[in-house]
């Protein structure tokens, strides 16, 4: 059953007093969290049984996520009545009633995520184009405004998602945590046993917020050095901007070099795009390597300031304008336009994608057998969006290609894919990562999203001096796949 108490009306608390969640939340930042929520469900349900109930007198994570499906698909309704019909009303509705109904504790998990992540999707367009002054009533509650559905909404997406993350709790058996450290009296040195690739490990959960923002949906950095044969992690930094987090980057960087050690470098966004994108228009990429001609033309193209202001949009709508095809969708409806779209719906006057470049590249469609919804390039925004972390990421990874030259190689463009063309890769490498793939001990830390860059870094330490690490940089791909594999990249620990 639904363990949670609804009956004590919002405005009479400030704070749901089980889960936290504020009821003077921003209704954007309420949307925000919605919008996010369908790769948060994954990753806990990634690591529970999700038909093991979580508590006595609770569901399973399986039914408390088929009742956000049902949470989100009503919340739409009542969205689209406060846009077209506020006169009309809205009932109440039973959720343990409809549970039974629906036989919620027989239904698929693995549909369940699908149907969350359209419901959402569904939700944040209906919540985005409700006016915020709309007011209609509600059987129960009596008079009821926009704002109230929205934070309704957002507060059962987080009450049982925090339902489902108590139920992971149990399972730190299995996941790799490094064993406590204590520093030894000299600085970082080259292990003696030199078969590992790497001596320093370097994680980043990227952002594409257009504001300074720290914690939660910011920028994590997580480190971690070998010292000897004790790998010494630090504690992740949360620098504001995308600026920020490069100067320190560059710093834990130059203090590799300088040390003579070797570093690799991950970050959580795409490094290229579906296979045939650059030879849609020749004439807006240029010439050369696939990848290389993409990082060109975001550069070009993408301004990022100090402040985290950017044109993303722009360059989006710009590009499925110069080459003719709806590349890019995904916008706020205030950005969308006759090039760029809010949903993923044909525009007329632009091709679409057709078979090349397709939806997901090969290594996403690898990935989704390890680690489900991974999302399109494509998708600039929504649940689960990567896109315009990859827009606005890629133009730094260019900016860091330029200043160290040929100390530094990304993998897999410049590095290939075999363990001889790996043992004579530079001391700096950088590698696409996705974090989701990697089981994390949420209880490690605070933020998610630092947790699961801590992991990586350990995760990817340990691998190392295992020696699997060369393993997850070296994937199965078949000789008929490698052109395509330089084109598109992969993602680390996908093999």
């Amino acid at each position: 059953m639904c363990a949670y108490n609804r009956s004590v009306p919002p405005s009479d608390r400030k704070r749901c007093p089980e889960c936290g969640f504020s009821w003077t939340t921003g209704i954007d930042d309420a949307i925000a969290m919605v919008a996010e929520s369908p790769l948060l469900f994954f990753q806990a349900l990634s690591v529970v049984d999700p038909t093991t109930p979580v508590r006595a007198d609770a569901w399973s994570p399986n039914e408390y996520l088929w009742h956000m499906v049902d949470v989100l698909r009503i919340g739409t309704e009542r969205l689209w009545a406060l846009r077209v019909d506020p006169e009309g009303g809205i009932p109440s509705w039973d959720e343990n009633e409809l549970a039974k109904v629906r036989r919620y504790d027989e239904l698929s998990s693995k549909v369940a995520m699908m149907a969350y992540g359209r419901a959402a999707e569904d939700w944040v367009a209906a919540a985005e184009a409700a006016p915020p002054e709309a007011r209609t009533t509600h059987s129960d509650l009596g008079t009821i405004s926009t704002g109230e559905v929205i934070r309704r909404n957002a507060h059962e997406a987080q009450h049982h998602l925090l339902d489902i993350e108590q139920a992971s709790l149990g399972r730190s058996d299995r996941v790799f945590i490094a064993h406590p450290v204590t520093m030894p009296d000299a600085g970082p040195s080259r292990a003696d046993d030199l078969s590992r690739l790497f001596d320093d490990y370097v994680m980043v959960d990227w952002s594409a917020s257009s504001h300074p923002r720290t914690g939660k949906d910011s920028i994590w950095i997580a480190s971690g050095a070998w010292y000897g044969e004790t790998l010494k992690v630090s504690e992740p930094a949360n620098p504001s901007t995308r600026h920020a987090a490069m100067v320190e980057i560059d710093h834990l960087v130059q203090q590799s070099l300088d040390d003579g050690r070797r570093i690799v470098i991950g970050f959580d966004f795409p490094f290229s795009y579906p296979a045939g994108t650059s030879s849609l228009a020749p004439a807006v990429f240029g010439r050369g390597p696939a990848w290389r001609a993409i990082w060109r033309t975001l550069t070009e193209r993408v301004r990022d300031e100090p402040d985290n202001t950017n044109n993303r949009w722009e360059v989006a709508e710009s590009l499925n304008r110069d080459t003719g095809c709806r590349l890019f969708w995904g916008c706020p409806a205030n950005q969308a336009n006759e090039y760029l779209g809010v949903r993923d719906k044909e525009i007329p006057g632009l091709n679409e994608r057709g078979p090349r470049p397709d939806r997901l590249r090969l290594t996403e469609q690898r990935a989704r057998g390890v680690g489900g919804a991974i999302q399109t390039v494509w998708k600039l925004a929504y649940a689960g969006s990567v896109g315009s972390q990859a827009l606005l990421g890629i133009p730094h990874l260019e900016r860091m290609r330029a200043r160290y030259g040929s100390d530094l190689s990304v993998w897999p463009f410049e590095t290939g894919i075999t363990p001889e063309s790996l043992a004579e890769s530079t001391p700096v490498t950088l590698v696409e990562i996705w974090p989701t793939i990697f089981a994390t001990d949420f209880a490690r830390h605070p933020v998610r999203d630092a947790a699961q860059v801590l992991q990586v870094v350990e995760s990817c330490a340990q691998a190392d001096t295992e020696g699997t690490l060369v393993e997850w940089l070296s994937p199965g791909v078949g000789a008929d796949m490698r052109a395509q594999v330089a084109d598109e990249g992969w993602i680390l620990g996908v093999t």
